[in-house]
């Protein structure tokens, strides 16, 4: 594959080859692939496509807040697609936020940066499918976290909020904790600084 980074640096029509958060280089932008499966590995956000194998766990890691999220959605006659729009538009209009730490992919996994502060992910930002699903993360938990609690089933508000919230690591591992306790919520012991 070509490195095309300075001709690009000097014609922006050029279409990027370059994860902007890990720096992978992929072609499919570039070459254009012709595989008609290809949802494309490497995109602006905006164009990613996102289907229901990408939100099992897509809240916080956690299955069941994940169920949750499915099951409104479901009965609402949303797609994650239709959702994934929305988040977009509250993007765009400052309601919603997108960060993520950027990470760089190294013997087959991803290792966080250390010392690199978050990345802002736009609907312009140019993503490659593994980050795109991490973006997705952070609007999701704020889309779920913004759903009214009336269009909500009623053991789901009963639950008290778990103090770690959502940094608890308990959720993901222990499905009784997950299913007792709401962990859409921050942190209230021992805030993050």
């Amino acid at each position: 594959m070509p490195n095309r980074q300075k001709e690009r640096a000097r014609n922006s029509e050029l279409p990027p080859q370059q994860c902007d958060v890990c720096d992978q280089w992929y072609c499919n932008m570039y070459w254009e692939c012709n595989n008609p499966e290809c949802t494309g590995c490497l995109n602006k956000f905006r164009d990613c496509v996102f289907n229901t194998t990408n939100i099992d766990t897509i809240v916080n890691h956690n299955v069941y807040e994940s169920t949750i999220l499915t099951n409104y959605l479901r009965s609402m006659n949303l797609s994650v697609d239709d959702m994934f729009r929305e988040c977009i538009v509250r993007v765009l209009n400052s309601l919603y936020t997108c960060s993520i730490k950027p990470t760089y992919l190294g013997g087959g996994a991803a290792a966080v940066r250390p010392g690199v502060p978050p990345h802002i992910v736009t609907p312009d930002t140019v993503v490659c499918k593994y980050c795109s699903v991490r973006a997705l993360r952070g609007l999701v938990y704020q889309y779920r976290r913004d759903i009214p609690r009336n269009q909500l089933p009623e053991n789901v508000v009963t639950r008290p909020d778990c103090y770690w919230g959502r940094n608890c690591r308990t959720q993901t591992s222990k499905l009784p904790h997950a299913m007792r306790f709401n962990h859409v919520c921050e942190q209230t012991w021992f805030p993050p600084a």
